[in-house]
């Protein structure tokens, strides 16, 4: 699209929702991957925005339109996230020909020589995290993250693992991962941010009444010491 057939408000629209997510680049593990999912986030609000004034026929699917934006911008932003997913070619017809002769040829080959061949890496074993546990099924993208959820994330964190490894666990994508934990983290900070100014104005509070008390004892003091002079 266009930028410039935008208006005012639909820009506006936008860079709020940019410089609403920008700080979680502070928490990225990859700054690249942080810049993808916050465009992606902007995209989906812009999406949002335009389906509530566009008539039904006209309006975008969320989901389809987020991953046409993250396929796009992948290109651009992080293009080895689309090396993980790299499968074979199909072969040629011809080449289904010359293979199936070559098959036929070497039947006749010892087990042995079989043993001997290097095995291909099955997709079961790719599955497979880096501690040897099962990778979960992927998640939908826009699918809302349950209390449990969040409490793993913040375990497994804790525990020292990559975010690449926590999305494999949670089933989750590793720009996913990387926002929702910088987003606990950001509110974590507010949360011990508030406290400890309540902290402080507590104590401020306790000072001055102790100080209150002081002086009405001094005074009380200084009346006993006049009454009996």
């Amino acid at each position: 699209m266009d930028h410039r057939l935008l208006d005012q408000e639909e820009r506006t629209l936008i860079s709020d929702s940019i410089q609403e997510v920008f700080p979680l680049r502070e928490h990225a593990e990859d700054i690249h991957v942080a810049h993808l999912e916050i465009a992606c986030d902007a995209a989906i609000s812009f999406a949002e925005n335009f389906n509530e004034e566009a008539p039904e026929s006209q309006r975008v699917n969320l989901r389809w339109f987020y991953t046409c934006v993250q396929s796009l911008l992948t290109i651009e932003l992080k293009p080895e996230l689309l090396e993980d997913g790299r499968v074979d070619r199909l072969p040629l017809p011809n080449e289904q020909i010359v293979n199936k002769s070559e098959i036929d040829s070497s039947s006749s080959c010892s087990s042995s020589a079989k043993d001997d061949a290097p095995l291909r890496e099955t997709s079961a074993e790719r599955s497979v995290t880096a501690d040897n546990e099962p990778a979960v099924a992927m998640k939908d993208p826009r699918a809302p993250w349950e209390e449990d959820e969040l409490h793993q994330l913040i375990q497994l964190k804790n525990s020292g693992l990559r975010h690449k490894q926590v999305a494999e666990r949670l089933g989750r994508t590793q720009s996913a991962v990387e926002n929702k934990y910088g987003r606990l983290m950001k509110a974590a900070g507010r949360t011990s941010a508030r406290a400890a100014r309540k902290s402080v104005v507590n104590t401020s509070l306790e000072n001055t009444h102790d100080q209150e008390e002081d002086v009405g004892q001094s005074s009380t003091s200084s009346k006993k010491a006049c009454s009996g002079a």
